[in-house]
């Protein structure tokens, strides 16, 4: 029993680690609570796992991801509309509640039995940033079962995974807003016109200057630098913007912006 117990914590330390790795190398968020849901799958104590994200709606989730050992009933749930006061609930609360056979919730086995067709549940408020942002589900339909508390710590572990890649997405989504020069062209991007265009008006304004905005449309361009099979036509179009650059940066500034123009091309 004692190598059972050794064997099932180094199988769950490696499985946090493919976690850990997966978030280091920036993995989509989706892709990381998939993941997650998966390995928890594979504990005897829980059938069906699931990450509910809240709707502006007071009392709506939607199943942002499921996985268990019934592959169909968890398909069935992704993406399906979860209306539940109790949850949300749980959600401001920001705890973990257990419902088994010793912790008897009415509400909330009420609640499992309605939308998972389970009786016992683990329920874990996922917290980044200081607001709770999910609730992360561990079902089981076992008759008289009880959630031993080494698996209830195992639950946590993988609770806490899933906050940090939220936090890990919510941080790249901040330095992309906060990043000033496009990848694809090395030109200033949109943020940073929003920014300098009010600074250039308002100089303009204060010294009596004129001032410009040139808007031109260069038709497919995205489609052409990033195929593969017109990487001719993209270094072409790449060499005219480093020459449009040294041009117009002796008296302005270019700069791309994916925003359309109003006459709609």
């Amino acid at each position: 029993h004692l190598n059972l117990e050794i064997n099932r914590r180094v199988l769950v330390l490696s499985q946090l680690l493919q976690v850990g790795n997966l978030i280091s190398q920036s993995a989509k968020l989706d892709e990381v609570i998939q993941f997650i849901l998966e390995k928890l799958a594979q504990m005897d104590e829980t059938e069906l796992n699931c990450f509910l994200q809240p709707e502006e709606d007071p009392s709506g989730f939607i199943v942002r991801a499921a996985a268990g050992t019934n592959s169909r009933q968890a398909g069935e749930l992704a993406g399906k509309r979860i209306e539940s006061v109790w949850l949300r609930r749980l959600l401001k609360e920001k705890q973990m509640t257990v419902v088994d056979r010793q912790r008897s919730v009415p509400e909330g086995l009420e609640c499992f039995q309605k939308h998972f067709g389970m009786a016992n549940a683990v329920c874990q408020a996922i917290i980044s940033m200081s607001q709770p942002v999910g609730l992360l589900l561990s079902l089981n339909p076992r008759p008289e079962f009880v959630f031993q508390e080494e698996s209830l710590d195992l639950l946590k572990l993988f609770g806490k995974q899933v906050a940090i890649a939220m936090e890990n997405e919510a941080l790249i989504h901040r330095a992309e807003e906060l990043r000033l020069v496009d990848d694809l062209t090395g030109l200033y991007n949109a943020a940073y016109m929003k920014n300098r265009l009010e600074e250039e008006v308002q100089r303009a304004i204060r010294y009596s200057r004129s001032c410009a905005l040139v808007l031109a449309n260069l038709d497919e361009f995205i489609r052409i630098i990033r195929s593969s099979a017109n990487r001719e036509e993209a270094k072409v179009k790449l060499l005219a913007f480093e020459f449009a650059r040294a041009t117009v940066e002796r008296f302005g500034v270019l700069i791309r912006s994916e925003a359309r123009l109003t006459n709609g091309r």
